[in-house]
């Protein structure tokens, strides 16, 4: 925290709220020793924290006939965003990154920008006037980006029809509902008190999100389903259509809403079938699982392959794929030549036909009795394939409890499969269950013709007037990848440490700078309310 001569010898008070990245036992510090140092002293200063909340805090202080300015206050002390609040965050983001009334956008924050707004809140005509003159040319800056942003279409015909696309959103978290049915999803910013940058919520269309480099998604078991148009209509046109991830930017305190939404969810573990439907909650098996399950999935996916509806790997391949090596504990790494392992149990499970046939595990395990649980059935799979001799030389472990781990460690991949593919099977039936096709995602999106998708979505956000193309492409991302890394790089200690703090000294925003005017206007208000944004330590 910053420390200058005259609080040594003035009444100084503190305003704005604590820095997001200080500990609250730091700042509660902090702020008792400067108030401690104010007693009896004449002079008066303010220390404001460069936030939204700080400076309409001053602007109070210093005497605004601005009425709507306490009430703003109070609502940002409770993480409320009115819509005076955001054009104040607007005369802020046009007086930082506008030089001049008729300038560009530049990255360069200009370091009188809160003492002209605070000027303009209190009443100057002077400030007034200039921080208008620089909101009117950050409005024309935001016009072109977006017009210069908007894809060209793509020679030929195809273009999506919106009112045949549903947008999926899956999620850890249970979304709340209203009482006409919208579904409410909070940023990632919100839902994190502002400490990760993020504002975009993401969707794909007509299909669930498929695992890939930046996430996995399969133990994500709450899914929100809604038509595109009326989502539309809601919250208007999203910030970039893609088949694969359709996302809107929102603005502090912004959520999303999700209208006439169909919710998928995990039910427990007594579900007749794979899912039940009650109303819009389609409610999905999700723990107890039997080898019935198992068989009934295998099945089920074995029909949807035959419909061209692509689920990637078969059971069998997927459990043999994660049976030893990716789940492998410290104990039975330590204890087991895992690459001898695994070749024991692919002889055991495919034979010598291994490399043009599937594995055998469920017909395996379906010969068995049929008064053995899931567990007891993997538990003779692994003493009969001989794992259990692929043990270290000069190590012996104890063999139950290498066999008991081996088991359990099986048991919860299969646990994860079966929840991963049975929801995956709720929300595409719940799909087609509301008039719309089903599609596959990853690799194979839109059930193996992804490059015809891709033309109809491109020519869709054409006529929308929106952007075409891939999150991890687009400024929005970059910006927050760069803040995530550089408040990492800014902590002291090692990650776990009990004492690992945040050293603003050590943290610099100018990695953004170039970022400021490529991203959409509700990015550049966030960037400003996370406090992330004037957070650089000068030292004078």
């Amino acid at each position: 925290m910053p420390h200058y001569p005259t609080l040594d010898s003035s009444n100084s008070a503190i305003l704005g709220e604590a820095p997001i990245w200080v500990e609250g036992t730091d700042f509660d510090e902090y702020k008792a020793s400067i108030e401690a140092k104010a007693v009896g002293k004449s002079g008066k200063h303010f220390l404001v924290n460069k936030t939204v909340f700080g400076v309409v805090e001053l602007a109070i202080r210093l005497g605004s006939p601005d009425s709507t300015l306490a009430q703003v206050r109070d609502e940002l002390a409770n993480g409320i965003y009115s819509e005076r609040a955001i054009q104040i965050i607007d005369m802020l983001v046009a007086s930082n990154f506008i030089s001049g009334g008729y300038g560009e956008i530049d990255g360069n924050t200009q370091i009188d920008a809160e003492a002209l707004v605070v000027m303009a809140l209190t009443g100057n005509e002077s400030a007034q006037v200039e921080v208008a003159q620089r909101i009117e040319r950050l409005r024309e800056q935001e016009q072109y980006q977006k017009e210069s942003s908007t894809p060209e279409r793509i020679s030929g015909e195809e273009i999506f029809d919106p009112s045949t696309l549903v947008v999926v959103h899956a999620t850890k978290y249970q979304p709340s509902i209203d009482k006409d049915g919208n579904a409410i999803i909070p940023t990632t910013f919100d839902a994190t008190g502002g400490k990760i940058p993020r504002n975009s919520i993401h969707t794909t269309l007509n299909h669930k999100v498929q695992g890939h480099m930046y996430g996995s998604w399969g133990n994500a078991g709450y899914v929100v389903i809604s038509p595109l148009t009326q989502m539309m209509e809601k919250n208007g046109v999203p910030d970039i259509l893609n088949t694969v991830d359709t996302w809107w930017s929102r603005n502090p305190g912004e959520q999303l809403n999700f209208p006439n939404a169909t919710v998928v969810s995990p039910g427990g573990g007594k579900i007749d079938g794979f899912y039940e439907i009650e109303g819009n909650y389609v409610r999905f098996k999700s723990e107890g699982y039997t080898f019935n399950d198992l068989k009934a999935l295998e099945q089920h996916i074995s029909r949807a392959e035959r419909s061209s509806y692509y689920f990637g790997q078969s059971i069998d391949e997927s459990l043999i794929s994660n049976f030893l090596i990716y789940t492998a504990s410290e104990l039975i790494k330590s204890s087991l030549d895992l690459e001898m392992a695994e070749e024991k149990l692919r002889e055991y499970l495919w034979g010598d036909d291994r490399y043009s046939s599937r594995p055998i595990l469920l017909e395996r395990l379906s010969s068995m009795d049929a008064n053995l649980t899931l567990e007891e059935r993997l538990r003779v799979v692994v003493e009969q394939s001989g794992v259990l001799s692929a043990v270290k030389k000069g190590v012996s472990p104890d063999r139950e409890a290498l066999l008991n781990e081996i088991v359990e460690r099986t048991r919860s991949s299969i646990y994860a499969t079966l929840f991963e593919r049975i929801n995956e099977i709720a929300v595409r039936e719940t799909i087609e269950r509301l008039g719309f096709e089903a599609q596959s995602g990853g690799m194979w999106a839109w059930n193996g013709d992804s490059m015809e998708a891709t033309r109809k979505s491109v020519n869709l956000a054409n006529a929308l007037g929106t952007r075409a193309g891939a999150h991890r492409n687009s400024a929005e991302f970059e910006l927050t990848d760069k803040l995530l890394r550089e408040i990492s790089a800014s902590y002291t200690g090692q990650y776990g440490d009990p004492d690992r703090k945040f050293d603003w000294t050590k943290y610099n925003p100018d990695s953004i700078k170039s970022l400021i005017r490529k991203i959409d206007p509700k990015s550049r208000r966030v960037l400003y309310a996370s406090g992330l944004l004037n957070a650089r330590v000068f030292y004078l």
